[in-house]
């Protein structure tokens, strides 16, 4: 991935600001020349905010077509192996992933954050801090994942169906637990599942929430409610993950620590869900 992918985009650096009409207490861009020919972006008048250019940085950059994140070879190299796959009669077709292949838009945390805890976000870890005024806008949570490259998602989603593939996807990277349901922008063709797997020691999420003084699941139903994708979400625990085939279901069983600093440990089943295998594709993940 890291050798094969196009430049990892960064809000920081590929999101520009550019001066909006708020006159009417709903953001429209200003594209009038002769208007933004006579606005200062430091001191914009009564009316007119700078705000980031979402539409622009989507439109023009995030979903440039062109984007990839394994690379031609890759990629060419993964749809000839979905079809060997699928040919060869194999009911499910496992897929090893590094990052988070499932759509996660960040909820917004600039509304959801009390000010106490955002002043202590910003204190510790001051990227973070301008993302959670950056959620406003309803951006992708992380864009060093195939959120950062929907094109190449796009093309890897229309090989698996083309081929007939069942995906079920297995990713970690993200520090936390999550079961995804895989699907085409519209929400109407399911093409897998995504487990992902929280870490066994490293630090999430969750951890950042807590030393803000928020509860560690602070931002888990919001994040649940944000994305249709995401079935299920833990950001605070460390474990593992027991997923089991039959012939026709996947069930994953994320099992989680309650201390990751004493060699004597309790295990606990946070969640069990299974999906099945239809017809069609890909059931949705249900409650075991």
């Amino acid at each position: 991935r890291l050798l094969a992918r196009d430049q990892q985009l960064d809000y920081a650096t590929d999101l520009t600001f550019a001066p909006f009409d708020v006159s009417s207490g709903r953001p429209t861009p200003i594209t009038d020349a002769a208007r933004l020919a006579g606005l200062d972006p430091k001191a914009p008048p009564p009316g007119v905010m700078m705000l980031p250019d979402i539409a622009g940085f989507r439109a023009n950059k995030l979903a440039a077509p062109g984007r990839t994140l394994l690379g031609p070879a890759q990629e060419a190299w993964a749809t000839a192996r979905l079809e060997e796959s699928v040919k060869a009669g194999v009911r499910w077709q496992a897929i090893g992933n590094q990052v988070m292949m499932a759509k996660v838009n960040a909820p917004d945390m600039a509304s959801l954050l009390p000010a106490d805890a955002k002043a202590k976000i910003a204190k510790a870890f001051p990227p973070f801090a301008q993302f959670i005024e950056l959620s406003r806008f309803n951006v992708p949570l992380n864009l060093d994942a195939w959120d950062g490259y929907p094109a190449a998602r796009d093309r890897f989603y229309a090989a698996a169906k083309a081929a007939g593939a069942r995906l079920v996807v297995f990713t970690g990277d993200i520090h936390s637990n999550w079961a995804c349901e895989l699907t085409t922008d519209d929400g109407a063709t399911r093409l897998g599942v995504e487990i992902v797997a929280t870490s066994i020691t490293s630090p999430g999420l969750g951890d950042l929430a807590q030393g803000a003084g928020l509860a560690p699941d602070a931002l888990t139903k919001p994040l649940i409610d944000a994305n249709r994708e995401v079935i299920w979400h833990d950001e605070s625990a460390r474990g593992f993950v027991v997923t089991t085939f039959t012939r026709d279901a996947v069930t994953a069983r994320f099992r989680e620590v309650d201390t990751v600093f004493d060699k004597r440990f309790a295990v606990r089943e946070a969640a069990a869900l299974t999906a099945e295998r239809t017809d069609a594709g890909v059931g949705p993940f249900r409650p075991v």
